[in-house]
């Protein structure tokens, strides 16, 4: 299922038109679903199965356009696991959290560009900080295989 709105803190941004002769995204309940704290408004009723660890659960494309598969269960989160081909589109495999050591990397934002000089930026979370703690972002930032990556660390 593609969304086709997400309400993105209290700003709606359509991602897309539906098919068919009205193509307003729909502001039905049966159309929109709550995944990861985010409303996600869908062209038709949202019949989303829950997935099994390592399921792709959506993918994301560059132009915020986002399907969903299905919906990670409670005990999993999705994370950033394969870029695709272009180098636009992310997928989210369902995964059970692990915990990061004390003041260790726990989030990873890389900026690039694809071949034909699009700007992409991805986040990825690597594990969960200790009790008390936040991944916090650093401000400096390294050249790794020619993306500017920049490093969360566990504070408390």
């Amino acid at each position: 299922m593609e969304t086709c709105q997400l309400d993105l803190q209290g700003i709606q941004l359509q991602v897309c038109d539906c098919p068919g002769e009205n193509t307003a995204c729909p502001r039905d309940d049966s159309t929109s679903a709550i995944i990861l704290g985010k409303r996600h408004q869908f062209c038709t009723p949202v019949e989303l199965n829950i997935c099994e660890e390592g399921d792709v659960a959506s993918e994301v494309f560059q132009n915020f356009r986002q399907e969903f598969f299905c919906v990670c269960p409670e005990h999993t989160r999705p994370r950033s696991a394969v870029r695709r081909h272009d180098q636009t589109t992310v997928q989210y495999t369902c995964e059970t959290p692990t915990a990061c050591p004390a003041e260790g990397l726990c989030a990873v934002r890389e900026h690039g560009q694809t071949a034909d000089g699009q700007l992409t930026s991805t986040f990825r979370t690597l594990c969960d900080c200790p009790e008390r703690a936040v991944c916090r972002m650093m401000e400096e930032s390294v050249i790794v295989k020619g993306r500017q990556e920049e490093h969360g660390y566990c504070v408390e």
